[in-house]
């Protein structure tokens, strides 16, 4: 089985002659409950991964094990180093077939020209989008807390216009925030850094919505206006499961449903070849919050597939596919894919 090391300048790298080649990437250096990803993962004529040490070894042992293991490569490499990536795409360009990836655990992203360089024309691509967890909850609550801002209460007012450090301090004082924050006391040296996080925080706020400084326009008998205006990170604000504190704002999610359900049909005919696949996604569940979460991901989606119509010779569908990168029986998932003209 050949080992191709891209972080190595001086290392061999053979013609390959093969074409219509599958390739799974990030898989090919771990190992997870016993079994490496290449076992987990069968079928694939190239795996491209970092080489973490850990379990590369298992995985090479492996391979070496099969009786095709000779014709695998197992590609090592940091997608981050533009010439190693430069290096892989001239060496596999209009070599393969499918490209799928392994999401397991936080994973990087290949650019849409290389999808382009490395399919074959009529070759399709699964699982494009790197996965991230590292987004910290905090922001996800305030992009949550800009979309409900025309109808919150005082208290989640408060949390989205001062830092919960400041909010102590006047708590600590029996003061409002805002005479907290207008008193001569915190302009005192020993508050420096509280001042300096709040003008921070109050920046960052501004930032996040075009809205921000506008919100007393807005209330219960408006909301689908607010909402009209804002951007899509903010529409697509996590509400499943909303914290005990913001309960309250579960009432509103039947109008959100509505809202983002007349945006998904405006938006979405013809990413999924006429088959309304998006619609049969949406209406398979019953909670109302698991709907919004959904036509959340639908609008992520469409959004990412209008990236991908700007890059040649790549054309995005969203429609449901069937899984079959893993042994047992596969299942059917709802996404985005790349087909190469």
């Amino acid at each position: 089985m050949p080992v191709l090391n891209f972080k190595n300048p001086s290392a061999y790298l053979p013609e390959i002659q093969t074409s219509g080649l599958r390739l799974m990437l990030w898989a090919g250096d771990v190992v997870h409950d016993g079994r490496s990803d290449i076992q987990r993962l069968p079928g694939y004529d190239v795996y491209l991964c970092y080489g973490f040490t850990d379990g590369l070894e298992e995985n090479i042992n492996y391979l070496n094990s099969l009786p095709n293991g000779n014709h695998v490569y197992l590609c090592l490499i940091d997608v981050h180093r533009e010439e190693q990536m430069d290096l892989f795409v001239d060496l596999f360009k209009g070599k393969f077939s499918i490209i799928d990836s392994d999401y397991n655990g936080n994973t990087p992203a290949i650019p849409l020209q290389a999808y382009s360089d490395l399919l074959v024309s009529g070759g399709t691509a699964y699982h494009l989008e790197g996965l991230n967890s590292l987004r910290m909850p905090t922001e996800e609550y305030l992009d949550l807390l800009e979309l409900f801002a025309p109808v919150l209460n005082v208290e989640s007012a408060s949390r989205r216009l001062w830092t919960p450090e400041l909010i102590q301090e006047a708590r600590d004082n029996r003061l409002s925030v805002a005479e907290t924050w207008g008193s001569p006391d915190l302009k005192h040296s020993y508050y420096d850094g509280l001042r300096s996080r709040q003008e921070r925080f109050m920046k960052e706020q501004r930032e996040r919505s075009p809205l921000f400084l506008h919100i007393w326009n807005y209330d219960a008998g408006n909301l689908e206006d607010y909402w009209r205006q804002l951007p899509l990170d903010i529409l697509t604000a996590p509400v499943q499961n909303l914290p005990a504190e913001l309960a309250y704002l579960n009432q509103y999610l039947p109008r959100l449903y509505e809202f983002l359900l007349t945006l998904v049909r405006r938006e979405c005919p013809g990413l999924d070849q006429g088959d309304k696949d998006y619609m049969i996604y949406i209406e398979s569940v019953v909670p109302i919050a698991t709907r919004v979460s959904r036509c959340q991901h639908v609008l992520n989606k469409r959004n990412f597939c209008a990236t991908i119509r700007v890059t040649p010779l790549l054309v995005p569908s969203l429609k449901y596919v069937v899984d079959t990168r893993y042994t047992g029986s596969p299942r059917r998932e709802y996404g985005v894919t790349i087909s190469k003209v």
